[in-house]
C-alpha cells in the first residue's frame, strides 16, 4: 500500500516454512518501522515446524534462534512434564513433520498409573 505517505509490505512464508525464532521476536511480532529508504533486514523463511504448544511441560533440544526455522524438518522433539509425571511412550517423543509437531498434554501423563491406582483401590474394597 503506497499512499505517498506510508508504505505497507507484507512478508509470510510459504507453506512448511518459518521465520526463525529471532526474526519473529524482533521483527514479525513487534512491526518494522523503517524509514524511507531505510533498508529492511532480510525477510528469510526455512523449512520447519513452529515450537509446539506444550503447556505444562519443557521441550528438548531447545528452539533454534536464528539462521533456521524454530525446529527443522525431521528434528525429533523430546517432551518431559514439569509436574514430575512421565508421558506415555507414545507421546514422549514427536518429529517436526509438514503438518506440525503434535503436543502431547501433560494433564494426560501417566494415566496408566492413576488407572492403575483405581484398579488397586477397587480391589481393596471388593
Amino acid at each position: 500500500i503506497n499512499d505517498g505517505k506510508l508504505q505497507v509490505a507484507k512478508q509470510q512464508c510459504d507453506c512448511y516454512t518459518r521465520f526463525s525464532t529471532f526474526l519473529t521476536y524482533n521483527y514479525v511480532s513487534s512491526g518494522i518501522n523503517a524509514e524511507y529508504g531505510e533498508e529492511l533486514p532480510a525477510f528469510t523463511c526455512y523449512f520447519g515446524c513452529l515450537p509446539p504448544d506444550f503447556a505444562g511441560g519443557v521441550t528438548s533440544p531447545d528452539v533454534a534462534t536464528d539462521g533456521q526455522a524454530p525446529f527443522a524438518m525431521g528434528a525429533a522433539v523430546t517432551f518431559a512434564c514439569l509436574d514430575g509425571n512421565d508421558l506415555e511412550p507414545a507421546e514422549a517423543e514427536a518429529t517436526c513433520e509438514p503438518g506440525g509437531i503434535p503436543s502431547p498434554v501433560c494433564s494426560a501423563c501417566s494415566m496408566s498409573i492413576a488407572f492403575s491406582l483405581v484398579l488397586s483401590f477397587l480391589v481393596l474394597l471388593a
